[in-house]
C-alpha cells in the first residue's frame, strides 16, 4: 500500500516503513512476513482514555 500510495519502488517503501518503525512511529501488528499491518501509535493515542488508575 505504502509502495501504491508513495508511486515509488517496494524496496523505498520498505524502508521507509523500516525507519518509521525504528523512530517508533509505527508497529507492525500481524507477527507475518507477508501482507503486514501497521499501527500509527503516536496518533491512535491521542484517542485513548487517559489510564487514571482507580479501575
Amino acid at each position: 500500500m505504502v509502495e501504491k500510495k508513495l508511486g515509488c519502488a517496494y524496496v523505498t517503501a520498505g524502508k521507509l516503513v523500516d525507519q518509521f518503525m525504528e523512530l517508533a512511529l509505527l508497529k507492525e501488528i500481524t507477527g507475518q512476513q507477508r501482507n503486514r499491518r501497521y499501527r500509527y501509535e503516536l496518533y491512535l493515542a491521542l484517542f485513548e482514555s487517559p489510564s487514571t488508575g482507580d479501575e
